[in-house]
């Protein structure tokens, strides 16, 4: 009724608001009440913009800053994930490595910034060619690693085609299209281990520039 009272005290740090702690009684509050609240509400708030940092920590963290990828910490966690779930529900995950076959050239021609752009690019490129199951992460310098779960010998050539053909075409007006060597490895086909199915990957990417590179000398 009427004699009730409420008493709205606020959750801020800073000057960020987080929320309203809105109390209502049937008699009226006390000013040690209200003191008491306040108190409450400063811990809350401290601790809530902590949680927010932490969180943000954890995604910064987990993120390479240039192409918004994860990064190799990211990698570690996915790869002990996505292993305990191969082991508990078995079947295949493809692992992928790509890396910018002209990438010296162009930081050598045109500089660091383009440089970047085509480190964006290709980021984009596999980002907008993978499911929402898929994991890509920038695994070093130019090179990017992708896990594809439940994908098998075919699909990962259909991804890895998709993602050619696209990055083709990111040429700029100044310079050539951005072309990616690939190596794949699948598990458990390949082996039944996610690290070394990387390894294996990797090799492949190599020998797979390798026989580029013969070729172009012909």
């Amino acid at each position: 009724g009427m004699e009730g009272s409420q008493l709205d005290v606020p959750i801020l740090f800073g000057d960020r608001l987080y929320a309203v702690l809105s109390l209502e009684r049937s008699t009226p509050f006390e000013p040690e009440d209200e003191d008491l609240m306040l108190i409450l509400s400063r811990h809350m708030a401290v601790l809530w913009a902590l949680f927010e940092a932490m969180e943000k920590l954890e995604t910064q963290a987990m993120q390479d800053s240039l192409t918004g990828l994860g990064n190799r910490r990211a990698l570690e966690d996915v790869l002990n994930l996505e292993e305990a779930r191969m082991t508990r529900f078995g079947g295949t995950l493809s692992v992928v490595m790509a890396d910018l076959a002209n990438f010296k050239t162009i930081n050598d021609r045109y500089g660091h910034l383009v440089g970047d752009r085509y480190l964006k690019d290709t980021a984009a490129c596999i980002q907008k060619n993978l499911r929402a199951c898929d994991h890509a992460f920038r695994y070093g310098g130019d090179e990017f690693l992708l896990l594809l779960p439940g994908t098998d010998r075919g699909g990962v050539q259909e991804v890895m085609k998709r993602v050619r053909e696209e990055c083709r075409l990111k040429g700029t007006e100044d310079s050539e299209g951005i072309l990616l060597d690939f190596g794949a490895a699948v598990c458990p086909m390949d082996t039944a281990s996610l690290r070394t199915a990387i390894r294996l990957a990797d090799d492949r990417m190599y020998k797979s520039k390798e026989g580029r590179r013969a070729g172009r000398r012909e």
